[in-house]
């Protein structure tokens, strides 16, 4: 089941390209937010099925938090809050953008990269050319042993999410 990722309402161009390039990871379509409220996206959600609906929001131009949103036919709540720390995109990376990752190996100790992947059930190969890894403080995706990106870092906004 496809999941939502989208931004704040006016996001800057970084945050915007951050959050298509974390889309992927998340097993997520990116949602251009524009105007469109909380109301009007998990009525959306709702209409298609999805479940999650993540939303990036930023301060000062960076990414700030993530939120992730629950959806049912009937409920919703906020489920997770996470602080983002984005080191560099894959533009600033490798100069490219447009690099489409259809699978991924994980190989990480980030406790909150883990627990929102396994959320949202995805299937992770043992074995694929792009893997998630650490580095000295953050996470990356490399392409083979060239790290590609986007270098973040992810921290539990909630402390009571730590012990699930």
């Amino acid at each position: 089941m496809p999941n939502y990722l989208t931004t704040s309402r006016k996001p800057s161009t970084r945050v915007r390209t951050f959050a298509k390039q974390l889309a992927f990871l998340f097993g997520a379509n990116y949602i251009t937010r524009g105007k469109t409220s909380i109301s009007d996206l998990i009525a959306d959600a709702r209409y298609k099925g999805v479940e999650f609906v993540i939303i990036i929001t930023e301060k000062n131009g960076n990414p700030q938090q993530l939120l992730v949103m629950l959806v049912n036919e009937k409920t919703w709540e906020w489920r997770d809050s996470y602080f983002i720390k984005l080191l560099r995109t894959r533009a600033e990376i490798s100069g490219q953008d447009n690099v489409r990752i259809r699978s991924f190996s994980l190989k990480t100790e980030d406790l909150a990269l883990s627990h929102i992947l396994k959320q949202f059930d995805l299937n992770i190969e043992d074995k694929s050319d792009y893997v998630v890894k650490d580095l000295k403080n953050a996470t990356s995706i490399f392409f083979e042993k060239k790290e590609i990106g986007p270098a973040f870092k992810l921290t539990f906004a909630n402390e009571n999410f730590k012990e699930e």
